[in-house]
């Protein structure tokens, strides 16, 4: 899936060297779990977070990575999970990051490039991402486009097969101590943002990790939106 460069599987023992080396041939991407704990309203809550960050080698030791993205989340820092969505997710992310610098567009004119799609592909919904209380007749009555509600598997291989007829949601920690995730509709084939779900979760009010009515009316209100703007800069 990353195709912005040439990648190489190192053994962990060889990247300090490259670090005290300040091998300008290489960037590391590394993963590392971070924890966000809450100091104020929620004394003594916390989160934990799987972080994909890329560093310069020669720049290594600076605190500020060029990019990074997390994914999955969990209160317990010794369950973390990290499947093949999540790195998926996480590495388009930053690859498609990178092109935009190079190709000089700004976030919003990179995002815009794919309005239009969603409509055109069916959306796999995880089941153990859908609320209890929406079943697949209420979901049709707030999304108009072709979905399907699937399990982790059958997202896993729309992927690994880069099947362009597919996009599916994930939940992104936002970084709180709390367990806020923001939902984010990335297509199958090349992992660019197709649309998004309700800002900031609805907090604090209809807060909700899973997807429903809100959820799913915002899936589409931004994605109508996104087609506007678009329509709009021709």
């Amino acid at each position: 899936m990353w195709d912005f460069s040439e990648m190489e599987f190192v053994p962990a023992e060889k990247i300090p060297s490259i670090i005290e080396g300040k091998e300008k041939q290489y960037a590391i991407m590394s993963v590392n779990i971070v924890t966000v704990k809450q100091t104020a309203s929620i004394v003594g809550q916390s989160s934990s977070y799987m972080r994909f960050s890329v560093r310069l080698a020669e720049k290594y030791k600076k605190k500020k990575s060029i990019y990074y993205q997390d994914v999955t989340f969990t209160q317990k820092e010794d369950d973390i999970y990290l499947g093949p969505i999540e790195v998926f997710v996480a590495s388009c992310n930053i690859m498609n990051h990178y092109n935009s610098r190079i190709n000089d567009e700004g976030l919003i004119s990179a995002v815009l490039k794919n309005a239009g799609k969603l409509e055109k592909k069916t959306l796999l919904l995880d089941k153990d991402y859908i609320h209890e209380d929406m079943t697949k007749t209420k979901i049709a009555s707030f999304y108009p486009y072709p979905f399907e509600i699937v399990g982790t598997a059958e997202i896993e291989k729309a992927l690994a097969d880069r099947n362009e007829k597919y996009a599916f949601v994930e939940l992104i920690p936002v970084g709180t101590a709390t367990n806020m995730m923001m939902h984010e509709i990335y297509d199958c084939k090349d992992g660019y943002l197709l649309s998004s779900g309700e800002l900031h979760n609805g907090a604090f009010d209809r807060y909700s990790n899973w997807i429903n009515e809100d959820h799913l009316n915002a899936y589409v209100k931004n994605y109508e939106r996104m087609n506007r703007m678009a329509e709009d800069r021709k």
